[in-house]
């Protein structure tokens, strides 16, 4: 517009007044910033319209936790053996979609250590919603200690299966006690018992201990952190020496170092309990006395021990 304007005031230069040029020049300036305003508003409305539909799919979509089902509360022992099973297992996230995961029969017996490998999008995180019930199989069930996890109330079983997560979670605002302990079930000596052998607790005191606002702390230190969690709520079972411990990619981010010593951590701590553990890199899993489940779409393409499990796919890589 104000190259049009500009255009006519010089091919009719007799009957142009400087003045009312000026004034139109600026009108057309203040039209292009308004002009401009109304679209950036309009990109804004129609993302956040996008974005309530979204929402509102994902609330008619997905199932409610509050199924009158998944009313079962077990004893409070429970799980008190640790043996796993999954009899015919397959999921998906939605009734369209094909199955992201495939088990027909599998016997985890209590006890034992279970690494299961894969590759990226091959069904390890899967797997752990499966038994966590943050994903509900389409056919089949998970029986952990003879109940059905799927019957379980949601809160009840996340309360008594122990996880640790790849990406540890910070509550700000809160102190370092309040986020370690977020039941608030633990003495003070319980969470520096829990801190110190984890090894991070010079670290918390040297940044003002368990009453300082929770700290920054790297993706690694925060792994560690969520290991110290997971000690406070074993300690907090009083009537339950054995269980289930999930551990999603839970060393990812650690040094050779720390990796080692919250093994070592694992090892003596929860000694008797069932413990899935899910590594990406297959050359990451050597331990002794452990079972090593490699995932191919979905499906279990190895089980046995971690020369069984190497041997097999390095076999098929061969091929």
């Amino acid at each position: 517009m104000a190259v049009v304007t500009i255009a006519l005031a010089i091919s009719i230069r007799r009957t142009t007044d400087p003045g009312a040029l000026g004034v139109a020049l600026t009108s057309i300036l203040f039209l292009d910033a308004q002009f401009n305003y109304l679209m950036l508003t309009w990109t804004e409305l129609e993302t956040s319209l996008g974005a309530i539909s979204r929402i509102r799919n994902y609330e008619q979509d997905t199932p409610s936790e509050t199924d009158s089902s998944k009313n079962l509360e077990p004893s409070k022992s429970w799980p008190a053996i640790g043996k796993v099973e999954f009899k015919n297992v397959s999921a998906s996230y939605s009734a369209s979609a094909p199955s992201v995961i495939s088990i027909p029969s599998l016997v985890i017996e209590p006890s034992k250590k279970v690494r299961v490998t894969g590759r990226t999008g091959s069904g390890k995180s899967t797997l752990l919603s499966l038994i966590t019930g943050l994903l509900a199989p389409t056919t089949g069930e998970i029986v952990v200690d003879d109940v059905s996890v799927s019957k379980i109330k949601p809160a009840v079983l996340r309360e008594r299966l122990i996880t640790i997560p790849q990406d540890s979670f910070v509550l700000p605002g809160l102190t370092v006690r309040e986020n370690v302990d977020l039941l608030a079930t633990s003495s003070d000596d319980k969470i520096r018992s829990a801190l110190q052998k984890v090894g991070l607790w010079a670290t918390i005191s040297s940044r003002g201990g368990l009453d300082a606002e929770m700290p920054g702390l790297s993706q690694g230190e925060g792994q560690v952190f969520a290991l110290a969690r997971a000690l406070l709520k074993k300690w907090s079972k009083k009537n339950n020496e054995i269980g289930v411990l999930l551990l999603d990619e839970a060393t990812s981010s650690t040094e050779r170092e720390t990796d080692e010593r919250m093994g070592n951590v694992l090892k003596a701590e929860f000694k008797g309990w069932t413990i899935f553990m899910i590594a990406h890199r297959l050359e990451s899993v050597k331990r002794e006395d452990e079972i090593v489940i490699r995932l191919d779409q979905g499906q279990i393409a190895a089980i046995g021990s971690f020369e069984e499990v190497i041997g097999q796919s390095n076999k098929v890589n061969s091929e």
